[in-house]
């Protein structure tokens, strides 16, 4: 709905992001050979997309948004710490545990910053 701090001036529908995962479902379903390689991808994704329609539906309060996303970047930092040994920012090279925490920061950032950008985050 159209208010406070959003740009639209009309009703904006709601639940893009679960068209937007069914729609990746369904490529990925194309692509992948096996979906035991993705597991943990998906589980993070999925996390996010239901706590979403839930948001959609009844509304969740922004610590519980944040815990969840939160935990869906671990799921994810958990999968991708099979893919990269080394975290380098600016030329430095971090050690454990501030390349997780560094990951952690990049990944909820992310999904914050596209929530903003939506008007997702922003209260009704």
């Amino acid at each position: 709905y159209p208010g406070g701090r959003k740009i639209h001036d009309n009703v904006i529908p709601s639940m893009g992001g679960l068209i937007i995962y069914i729609i990746v479902l369904v490529m990925l379903n194309s692509f992948v050979e096996d979906f035991d390689t993705i597991k943990l991808v998906l589980v993070s994704a999925t996390i996010l997309v239901f706590s979403g329609i839930v948001d959609d539906v009844i509304g969740l309060n922004n610590f519980i948004k944040f815990i969840i996303q939160n935990i869906s970047a671990v799921i994810l930092i958990v999968y991708l710490q099979n893919y990269y040994s080394e975290v380098y920012i600016f030329g430095l090279n971090l050690e454990s545990p501030f390349n997780y925490l560094i990951l952690m920061v990049f990944i909820v950032g992310t999904i914050n910053s596209i929530n903003f950008m939506t008007g997702a985050g922003l209260k009704k």
